[in-house]
């Protein structure tokens, strides 16, 4: 009786391990999204993004290979466009009208643009004057919400890297912004938004967020070696991080760091309406983690004493079953 017990009770430990480990694989199977694969050169089943997206669902995955992507692309789908090597993956503007208001115009909710690099967003040389850097010469130009534009070099587009407006929870993510006779980022009724870990170096200017964009988080960024401003805030926006107590890196940053604890002793203001930057980095951000210890030892002792507990409470039902086997 006692050793049907035993093994009824190591039955049902197996029976709950497997389901644990199981069950997220069943659930991701059956919620994995279609993945339609674009290479250039023919060898994939499309060799064009707007044909890819001209087929694509709603949830669907477009999967670009390395290679060069000329012209200008509508989002109106609820997709995710991810490039092989951001490096090698480019999407590059092209003059041929008519264009639209940047190389990716996204009006769909829940838009994903990863791993590219997106250059040449132009003004278009039919009719339009240099005036119309606030339609065209964008990069990508947000127009919906909970996007994510994660990962990505923008770079030498002529109106602006990234425009955003009437977007609200759309992340902007350890890109790339590099666009010398522009503005990086630009935001325009726009709230709640959050702008991380981006390198924004070598534009005009750096980021520009208009009166009516209010509640964005700007963090761990870097602003270095942009011509005109590195950031212009006319709204209410937060720039560090509350958690972490940790701002953003700024080249033009000229305050002390008495405690040397590589945060600046002296706020930051943002010109505009002056919001400020209460933790200004002394380093960029990326060099900032490198010099932290790489495994936190309360977090390593923590992990080391579940993973005993866990280890004790799937070995005892097995002990107590092969004792009782051996007659012990």
């Amino acid at each position: 009786m006692i050793k049907r017990k035993a093994i009824l009770i190591l039955n049902v430990y197996i029976i709950f391990i497997l389901v644990i480990i199981i069950l997220p694989i069943v659930l991701c199977y059956e919620t994995t999204s279609n993945t339609l694969y674009v290479d250039y050169d023919g060898s994939k089943e499309y060799s064009s993004i707007s044909e890819a997206i001209n087929n694509a669902l709603d949830g669907d995955i477009i999967y670009v290979y390395s290679g060069i992507y000329p012209g200008y692309f509508l989002i109106n789908k609820s997709i995710s466009i991810i490039g092989e090597n951001r490096d090698s993956t480019v999407v590059s503007g092209a003059f041929t009208p008519p264009v639209l208001g940047g190389v990716f115009e996204i009006t769909a909710d829940n838009v994903t643009i990863s791993n590219l690099t997106i250059k040449y967003g132009i003004i278009p040389k039919y009719g339009k004057a240099a005036s119309d850097l606030y339609l065209f010469g964008i990069g990508i130009y947000i127009q919906s919400s909970n996007n994510s534009i994660i990962g990505n070099n923008i770079q030498q587009n002529y109106g602006y890297g990234i425009r955003i407006n009437n977007s609200k929870n759309t992340i902007i993510s350890d890109n790339n912004i590099t666009n010398p006779r522009s503005l990086g980022i630009f935001l325009e009724n726009s709230d709640n938004n959050i702008i991380m870990k981006n390198n924004i170096t070598k534009n005009e200017r750096g980021i520009g967020i208009h009166n009516s964009s209010n509640n964005n988080s700007i963090y761990f960024n870097n602003f270095i070696n942009n011509s005109n401003y590195n950031a212009w805030d006319e709204g209410q926006n937060l720039w560090y991080n509350t958690n972490e107590k940790m701002g953003n890196y700024w080249d033009k940053y000229y305050g002390y760091d008495d405690n040397n604890d590589n945060i600046g002793d002296i706020t930051k203001i943002i010109p505009g309406t002056e919001n400020e930057d209460r933790y200004p980095l002394m380093k960029p951000y990326e060099d900032m983690m490198m010099d932290q210890v790489l495994i936190d030892e309360g977090t390593l002792y923590f992990m080391l004493i579940i993973g005993c507990i866990i280890a004790i409470i799937v070995c005892l039902p097995i002990a107590y079953y092969w004792r009782k086997k051996m007659g012990y």
